[in-house]
This record gives C-alpha cells, sequence and structure tokens, in this order.
C-alpha cells in the first residue's frame, strides 16, 4: 500500500552498500539525512558536538599560551564550525550548549573567571569567536 517503509531494504552501487536511512541517518554532502527531522538533528548535534570538544580539546593541550588558543579557535575552527552549522539544521538548544562549550575554552585560555563575560575580552562585533545565529 506504500504506506509502511521497509526498514532492511538496502541499496547497492557498484561493489558498496548504502544504509538505510530509515535504520540510521547518513551524511550526504556535509548534511545528514535521515527518514525523520528529529533524527537528522540528533545526529547532526551530536556529529558537531564531538567535533568541537575534540577540537578543543586538542587546541588546550597545545603548548601555547592562552591568547594564541583563542587566535587559533578564532581563524580555524570557528570558520569551519560555521559551514557546518549552515549545511545541517541544528537545534537551537544544541546550538545553546556548544556555545557554553566554547565560552568555558575561551574562558579559561584567557584566564577569565567562569562568572565573567566575554564582551570585556572580545572586541565588539567580532563574529569570528561567535556560535550565534538567528532563528525566525
Amino acid at each position: 500500500n506504500g504506506s509502511s517503509v521497509d526498514k532492511s531494504a538496502t541499496f547497492r552501487l557498484g561493489t558498496g552498500e548504502t544504509t538505510n536511512i530509515s535504520r540510521n541517518p547518513s551524511k550526504f554532502l556535509g548534511k545528514f539525512l535521515a527518514h525523520c527531522p528529529s533524527a537528522a538533528y540528533s545526529a547532526a548535534g551530536s556529529s558537531l558536538t564531538t567535533k568541537i570538544q575534540s577540537a578543543l580539546n586538542n587546541i588546550d593541550s597545545s603548548n601555547v599560551r592562552g591568547e594564541y588558543k583563542t587566535w587559533i579557535y578564532s581563524h580555524y575552527l570557528a570558520p569551519s564550525l560555521h559551514f557546518h552549522l549552515a549545511v545541517n539544521a541544528i537545534k537551537k538548544t544544541t546550538i545553546t550548549r556548544l556555545q557554553s562549550i566554547v565560552n568555558r575554552s575561551l574562558k579559561s585560555w584567557l584566564g577569565l573567571p567562569r562568572c565573567s563575560t566575554l564582551c570585556c575580552a572580545i572586541p565588539s562585533g567580532d563574529l569570528r569567536y561567535s556560535l550565534s545565529f538567528s532563528y525566525g
């Protein structure tokens, strides 16, 4: 009748086999595809969270001063994150959680207390440090 989905169906491409997006989200050209939007949001959010945490840990473990770590973040990591945020639909709560992870690292590198804000340390209008987006 066309209303049910066969989750066991696979598709062959040459010698390889593709996964069925009704079982697991799949990535195509940088975007996560799934049978329902919530599965794609979840896969994209967890992938981006893992990427950010790994990159921040790599930057943090480097033997350079804190201000250089913030420079590395703003000139290398943040632009790559903007691509992922532009391609995938990610929930606002995930963005908020990612902002707090990034802010915690930036405050640590700049020697700021946890209760402070970054507005005193980052030049006004410098979006390279920001993960904030408008939601319409």
